[in-house]
Protein backbone atom coordinates (compact mmCIF):
# COMPACT_ATOMS: atom_id res chain seq x y z
CA UNK A 1 0.00 0.00 0.00
CA UNK A 2 1.07 3.79 -0.66
CA UNK A 3 0.30 7.38 -0.51
CA UNK A 4 1.24 7.40 -3.71
CA UNK A 5 -2.27 5.46 -5.26
CA UNK A 6 -4.06 7.53 -2.81
CA UNK A 7 -3.79 5.64 0.88
CA UNK A 8 -4.35 8.12 3.53
CA UNK A 9 -4.10 7.23 7.70
CA UNK A 10 -6.84 6.71 9.52
CA UNK A 11 -5.61 5.81 12.93
CA UNK A 12 -3.29 4.00 15.03
CA UNK A 13 -4.62 0.85 16.96
CA UNK A 14 -2.19 -0.55 19.77
CA UNK A 15 -3.25 -4.51 20.15
CA UNK A 16 -1.22 -7.90 21.11
CA UNK A 17 0.45 -9.71 18.33
CA UNK A 18 1.87 -13.32 19.23
CA UNK A 19 1.19 -12.29 22.33
CA UNK A 20 3.35 -9.39 22.70
CA UNK A 21 2.44 -5.37 22.42
CA UNK A 22 1.68 -4.15 18.83
CA UNK A 23 0.90 -0.83 16.86
CA UNK A 24 -1.41 -1.09 14.15
CA UNK A 25 -1.24 1.48 11.43
CA UNK A 26 -5.00 2.45 9.96
CA UNK A 27 -4.72 3.50 6.21
CA UNK A 28 -7.96 4.09 4.15
CA UNK A 29 -8.65 4.22 0.17
CA UNK A 30 -11.76 6.11 -0.85
CA UNK A 31 -12.89 6.59 -4.79
CA UNK A 32 -12.14 10.02 -4.40
CA UNK A 33 -8.50 9.96 -3.07
CA UNK A 34 -7.62 6.61 -5.90
CA UNK A 35 -5.05 7.96 -8.18
CA UNK A 36 -5.68 5.93 -11.11
CA UNK A 37 -3.27 5.68 -14.29
CA UNK A 38 -3.17 4.89 -17.76
CA UNK A 39 -1.49 2.00 -18.25
CA UNK A 40 -2.47 -0.41 -20.95
CA UNK A 41 -3.33 -3.51 -19.51
CA UNK A 42 -2.53 -7.12 -21.27
CA UNK A 43 -3.60 -10.27 -20.02
CA UNK A 44 -1.89 -13.75 -20.98
CA UNK A 45 -2.58 -17.12 -20.09
CA UNK A 46 -5.90 -16.56 -18.47
CA UNK A 47 -7.76 -19.41 -20.36
CA UNK A 48 -4.71 -21.65 -18.64
CA UNK A 49 -5.13 -20.48 -15.23
CA UNK A 50 -8.99 -20.56 -15.18
CA UNK A 51 -8.45 -24.35 -15.95
CA UNK A 52 -6.02 -24.43 -13.08
CA UNK A 53 -8.39 -22.91 -9.97
CA UNK A 54 -11.16 -24.77 -11.66
CA UNK A 55 -13.09 -22.33 -13.67
CA UNK A 56 -14.65 -22.84 -17.02
CA UNK A 57 -12.64 -20.97 -19.59
CA UNK A 58 -14.95 -18.32 -21.47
Amino acid sequence: MSKKVGYTESGWQRMARLGKPATQRRLVLTADSLVRYEHELTIEGLPAFRQSIGLAST
